[in-house]
């Protein structure tokens, strides 16, 4: 299913232009030296399934089968923003793609 992606870009006092990587801002990339860093993670809220989540991403990596398979837990979701020295977001979803929804706004609202 496609979905509606608008991007935010911000210019940095120092020309830095920060993005959200996703398929519609892939156009910044042609011709410029970028670096991807990762602003946060999107992971089970129960500490149990968490460590799971983290072990099973770690070993198989954030592609394939095994990947997909832990996008669909039925669990809470949260928002760890501590990649980006933030943190974690005070909601909790039902829904892996609403937590989703959740840290991108947050993340074009707070990253300038």
């Amino acid at each position: 299913m496609a979905r509606d992606v608008n991007v935010i870009a911000t210019i940095r006092e120092d020309g830095t232009l920060v993005v959200l990587d996703n398929e519609a801002s892939h156009c910044f990339r042609d011709g410029a030296s970028v670096r991807t860093q990762r602003a946060s993670h999107v992971e089970p809220d129960n500490m149990v399934c968490r460590l799971v989540f983290h072990v099973l991403r770690l070993v198989f990596g954030d592609k394939g089968w095994m990947a997909k398979f832990t996008r669909y837990w039925p669990c809470l979701w949260r928002v760890n923003i501590s990649p980006i020295g933030g943190d974690i977001l005070a909601g909790r979803w039902r829904d892996r793609q609403a937590a989703i929804d959740a840290e991108v706004e947050w993340l074009n609202e707070n990253l300038s």
